[in-house]
């Protein structure tokens, strides 16, 4: 079933009006007096923010997830109201019936956790990381959603980028790429007959 489309907060555009007059006038009453030092401030904060979105993936992911989360929360509110239209213009005999959950799939063994991670070469598939030693089993889809232990939907990763990952930093359809980076090694596991999962 389609979801309902959710509607902006009353009011929404209204405070985000009057935020930008207000930032607008307090910016130029002072950028009159200091307008060399304010083009200084305003070339740096740029140029540090431009390389940290270059040179930190882990940083950017953050970035971009939060103003996305705070963007959409200022703009749609938390979702009670779509969800309290939606309920008070429902009949009474239509409750809907919940969907089933999926059941997870049971954890690797430590046996197959160091298989996949020897064919993998050893070393985190995070491209910008690639520590070797000590290495995780990511399930891309997790186990909770009905993700398998399918090689397409497991990564070895480190400690560190395994935490991020759960996260979804990055988010999932670059997981998979980097899954699909290593697609001869993971076909090598599959012929071998050793892993027992589709």
């Amino acid at each position: 079933m389609a979801q309902g489309q959710r509607r902006i907060r009353p009011g929404f555009w209204f405070v985000l009006i009057f935020v930008a007059l207000l930032a607008y006038a307090l910016i130029a009453d002072w950028w009159k007096g200091h307008a060399v030092l304010g083009l200084v401030i305003v070339g740096i904060i740029v140029a540090v923010l431009a390389f940290c979105l270059y040179r930190f993936p882990k940083f950017r992911g953050w970035l971009f997830g939060k103003v996305k989360k705070g963007v959409v929360g200022i703009a749609y509110g938390n979702g009670n109201e779509a969800s309290e239209a939606s309920t008070s213009t429902s009949t009474p005999t239509s409750t809907p019936t919940p969907a089933p959950a999926p059941v997870p799939v049971s954890d690797l063994t430590p046996d197959e956790k160091a298989l996949f991670i020897d064919y993998i070469g050893n070393r985190c598939e995070n491209p910008t990381c690639r520590r070797t030693g000590d290495l995780d089993i990511h399930h891309i889809r997790p186990r909770r959603e009905g993700g398998t232990n399918s090689v397409w939907n497991l990564l070895a990763l480190c400690r560190n980028c395994h935490g991020d990952a759960n996260k979804s930093i990055p988010p999932r359809p670059r997981q998979v790429r980097w899954a699909r980076r290593h697609t001869d090694e993971r076909r090598r596991l599959l012929s071998s007959g050793k892993w027992k999962y589709q």
